[in-house]
């Protein structure tokens, strides 16, 4: 795996792009065929914007290719402990922004939903996307 720096008009700098890997077909492939562009450093200097400069998609499939490669460990998402829409399994999902989590186990992408009542806040599922 190369990883090269690359300059992102929407952070005013440099960040660390590479490939996602070619995937070892033994079954079912997690991800595609050829190799996609991901940006190591999607985060929250991301938001607020409909569309990744870098690929010209909207932002959230770039999360989702950085949640899908396995290329950021585990301990840099934030997560939340809620049952996926997808697999139905009570697991730590990973926050890919305001709006969206992803199932590790399952690869679904969960739309999420916060709810204010009073001071209370409580978070479900809307659906998968």
């Amino acid at each position: 795996m190369s990883i090269r720096p690359m300059h992102c008009p929407a952070c005013n700098g440099q960040v660390r792009i590479t490939d996602t890997p070619t995937p070892l077909h033994g079954g079912q492939p997690t991800l595609p065929d050829s190799p996609q562009l991901v940006c190591l450093d999607f985060g929250e200097q991301c938001a607020g914007r409909d569309v990744c400069p870098l690929a010209g998609l909207p932002r959230m499939v770039m999360a989702v290719r950085l949640a899908r490669s396995g290329l950021r460990s585990h301990e840099k998402w934030k997560t939340v402990q809620m049952p996926c829409s997808g697999c139905g399994q009570t697991m730590e999902l990973e926050v890919l922004d305001d709006e969206y989590a992803y199932c590790p186990a399952c690869g679904t992408t969960n739309r999420r939903v916060l709810i204010q009542v009073e001071d209370e806040t409580y978070m479900t599922l809307a659906g998968t996307e």
